[in-house]
């Protein structure tokens, strides 16, 4: 997706909408002040948003789960998914909660 502004130039990666989003918005800032807090704000979106993270898994288990096709489908093809690869997804989501929650 792209986001444009006012007259400004268009921004298709997450990280530019994330800060657009944070400079224009009328509430509270999504982003800490302080640089380390941060940095490991946008380190758990980059876990979340980037290539195939968190989100990512997510979306695909999701697909599959609500009986949309088998892993041999057209949507499980297209994305590369296997059974071998959701049982390591779902290894790596769970990961990532551990690492929200502690």
């Amino acid at each position: 997706p792209v986001l444009w502004w006012n007259e400004e130039r268009p921004r298709s990666a997450w990280t530019e909408q994330l800060f657009l989003i944070d400079r224009v918005g009328p509430g509270p800032a999504l982003l800490p002040s302080d640089r380390m807090l941060r940095a490991q704000a946008l380190g758990l979106c980059h876990e979340i948003m980037e290539g195939e993270n968190f989100g990512f898994l997510h979306f695909l288990r999701l697909r599959l789960a609500e009986g949309f096709e088998g892993p041999g489908g057209n949507f499980a093809k297209t994305y590369g998914w296997t059974e071998e690869g959701g049982k390591k997804a779902f290894d790596e989501m769970c990961d990532f909660l551990k690492l929200i929650d502690g």
